[in-house]
């Protein structure tokens, strides 16, 4: 993985306007066992504490209602991971061939290159299969590694943390569920990777016999921009920045957590020069969503409150990809590390 230019900012990650959530009737909203404050029903944690929610309570589901999720993998296949430099040049027929090989838009594929970096390209059900891969890639001109899905560690929590102290050699993070105090060495920093954290809730009224009437029907999405730390201890930061303290930045400190966000990570340049900065997660979706799919749930048949007494079938269907962000960042941790520990 490459450096990125200390002139880069938060750039496609981050957008340049802040994004807000979709607005909900007041009876849809949950409230945060924790805290008691009112959130989105798209949300599956505090939007203010970082507890997590409890949306069953949004909707009622009645007898029968099924629930479809994607299939979860095995846990014993390998993915077959591009290890792409920004000198590496992109040629036009060797996108196009990758592009072929992964059935995708040749667009996607150009798209996910520029932002540098390593791109996973396929998960595969064995090492078998996984080598397989990685040699018609390479057959291509183009250097690949193979990671065995395990070696992710998928079940490993992230710490999430609500506030930061800034010392001249260290750095504390503040838990958001516990209050813990975790410190680390500016020096102990290898690895930031920025992401957006998007849920989609698509309800559409069934009437006239359980037939579904889209006009009926409503569209709500909410995102929040996330910045994962990673240190040699293995412990994971998760920061949300609409819902972080910026106060640790003090004079510097803006009205917008666009610019709070920029101005972190410049502390983080400047402060921890080995650590690199990876901000490649919005370019890379579309092909990343052939490795680790959306998540996708659908409620069949649920009751939910109009707010005037009465009571309609609905099918809720949310889709999210935290999952997908997980994966990606754990990824970009193990290979950062498999790197650190081949040139010592």
């Amino acid at each position: 993985m490459s450096e990125l230019d200390e002139t880069k900012t938060i750039g496609t990650a981050i957008d340049h306007q802040e994004s807000k959530p979709k607005s909900f009737a007041v009876d849809e909203l949950v409230n945060c066992d924790e805290c008691s404050r009112a959130n989105p029903p798209t949300r599956s944690a505090c939007l203010y504490c970082g507890a997590p929610l409890a949306t069953a309570t949004l909707l009622e589901v009645s007898p029968g209602a099924a629930t479809e999720a994607q299939t979860a993998s095995s846990g014993d296949g390998s993915y077959v991971v591009l290890i792409h430099r920004e000198t590496d040049p992109n040629e036009e027929s060797t996108v196009s061939q990758l592009a072929s090989l992964l059935q995708v838009q040749t667009t996607e594929v150009q798209n996910a290159l520029s932002a540098g970096g390593v791109l996973p390209l396929r998960l595969a059900k064995s090492a078998e299969d996984a080598d397989r891969c990685a040699d018609d890639i390479r057959s291509l001109g183009l250097e690949v590694v193979t990671v065995a899905e395990n070696e992710l560690k998928p079940n490993e929590p992230f710490v999430k943390i609500r506030a930061v102290e800034l010392a001249d050699d260290s750095l504390t993070g503040l838990s958001v569920t516990s209050g813990a105090r975790f410190t680390v060495k500016w020096s102990d920093l290898y690895l930031l990777v920025v992401g957006r954290l998007i849920t989609t809730q698509t309800e559409i009224e069934e009437k006239r016999r359980g037939k579904q009437q889209p006009s009926d029907g409503s569209h709500n999405s909410f995102d929040e921009t996330v910045l994962d730390v990673w240190t040699y201890s293995n412990i994971a930061w998760r920061i949300f920045v609409n819902s972080f303290d910026f106060s640790c930045l003090g004079s510097m400190k803006s009205l917008t957590a666009f610019e709070n966000s920029k101005a972190m990570l410049q502390i983080f340049r400047e402060r921890a020069p080995q650590a690199q900065i990876n901000e490649s997660y919005t370019r890379a979706r579309p092909i990343l969503a052939n490795v680790w799919p959306l998540e996708k749930q659908t409620r069949n048949s649920q009751l939910r409150h109009t707010g005037i007494g009465k009571r309609q079938l609905a099918t809720v269907t949310v889709t999210d990809n935290q999952t997908q962000f997980n994966s990606y960042s754990r990824l970009l941790h193990h290979l950062r590390l498999r790197e650190y520990s081949n040139r010592t």
